[in-house]
């Protein structure tokens, strides 16, 4: 096993040098929850502030999976499931009013695809590359701000070494967002099934299955404050206007706003953070 620090360069995921995530808990420790910035315990001034625990539900990665789809494996300290290729796993979801946020790290061969409430991600490699990107929605059409990942060989299989992803669901408005990382890399997309009562996050396994190395559900944004629950940080929206959006501002503002603030990232892209992961037997 190695550690090692991801970072966001322009539109590719790059993998930067050896570091540091544990296994999830119920009652999610310091450790446990996947580096995001609210939940990782810095008291620094130019952090958001602590989102609180009773709002946060993770999953013990150490614990035998409620469905055969998947297995357990413990290996130099890392807890993570091993979902099957093919099959499909699934956990329920926290069922707040307003957006719901669940966030994953993820190995992910061919075809290997996430549904959380119809926000749908598959991934796919991408033809005559060792790259693997993300498809949206059922169309699986690709994100034009995310340029993909290196694929690295897993015991015999090839996987895309994923970012940190957090998906925010707005179940009111029929839409969803994608954060690798920080940084937002698609804004708006609407939901396969719009007004489902019921949340649930899935895995179906590619050609090779798919490792979970974690997963954390939060009634609030994880990566920054966002008062006005709009999904853009509230530091971007001072920045540009003096003061947040009010929460009755016109979904074209809103809109606005975000692709302000994707072109802001784009400019000047926000680091990653540490994960702890399997180490690769080799790349392609």
């Amino acid at each position: 096993m190695i550690n090692r620090i991801f970072s966001l360069s322009g539109y590719v995921l790059v993998l930067a040098f050896p570091i540091g995530l544990g296994a999830a808990d119920t009652r999610p420790s310091a450790d446990s929850l996947l580096g995001l910035p609210r939940l990782a315990g810095s008291t620094a001034a130019d952090r958001p502030s602590r989102l609180s625990r009773s709002k946060v539900t993770s999953l013990d990665l150490a614990a035998a999976p409620a469905s055969d789809a998947a297995t357990a494996r413990s290996s130099h300290g890392v807890n993570y499931y091993i979902i099957k290729p093919n099959r499909e796993w699934r956990k329920g979801v926290r069922n707040v009013a307003g957006p719901a946020f669940v966030s994953f790290f993820l190995y992910a061969s061919e075809n290997t695809r996430v549904d959380v409430a119809g926000a749908v991600l598959t991934i796919s490699r991408k033809k005559g590359a060792d790259i693997a990107q993300i498809l949206c929605g059922p169309e699986k059409f690709p994100l034009a701000a995310f340029g993909g990942v290196r694929l690295e060989r897993h015991e015999d299989a090839l996987f895309a070494d994923l970012p940190v992803l957090t998906i925010r669901l707005d179940r009111g408005s029929g839409t969803w967002d994608l954060f690798a990382f920080r940084r937002l890399v698609a804004t708006g997309l609407p939901l396969a099934v719009p007004g489902s009562d019921k949340i649930d996050f899935s895995i179906t396994g590619g050609s090779s299955g798919a490792w979970l190395l974690g997963w954390v559900n939060s009634d609030e944004h994880p990566l920054f404050d966002d008062a006005n629950r709009n999904g853009i940080d509230d530091l971007f929206e001072r920045s540009r206007t003096g003061a947040i959006l009010a929460t009755s501002a016109p979904a074209t503002d809103v809109r606005t706003l975000a692709r302000q603030w994707m072109e802001s990232q784009r400019a000047t892209p926000p680091s990653g953070w540490s994960v702890r992961r399997p180490l690769p037997s080799a790349l392609p």
